[in-house]
């Protein structure tokens, strides 16, 4: 059985193999888009289970905001999904449009939902 700890961090090296972004898990650190920030995952328990079965990630996909901000969301949002796909324990499961906060400022975003068991 895998740890929350082991899941992030192999979701982690997933990610980091997407050409032409960071990925970063400091929720505190100025985003420098491209980007994606690996946030804190819900758990769930099944039954009486003793540790959580399932945990959501939730990762936002960040880009400057100017004329190719579409274009960019667009383009990374594949890769990204295909990395996530490319692993034997995860699936996106939504990609929102929104914005994350960072250094004052709501860079465009997608907000993914990636599911994982443990």
């Amino acid at each position: 059985m895998s740890t929350v700890t082991e899941r992030a961090e192999a979701l982690k090296a997933a990610l980091s193999a997407v050409d032409g972004i960071r990925v970063q898990t400091d929720l505190t650190a100025v985003t420098t888009p491209p980007a994606i920030i690996l946030g804190v995952p819900t758990l769930e328990w099944s039954g009486t289970c003793a540790g959580p079965t399932d945990v959501t990630f939730f990762a936002y996909l960040v880009v400057p905001f100017d004329g190719r901000t579409v274009e960019r969301l667009w383009g990374l949002i594949e890769a990204v999904g295909d990395a996530v796909d490319a692993t034997d324990f995860a699936v996106v499961v939504s990609a929102r449009p929104g914005t994350y906060p960072s250094g004052g400022v709501d860079l465009p975003a997608y907000e993914l939902e990636i599911q994982t068991n443990l």
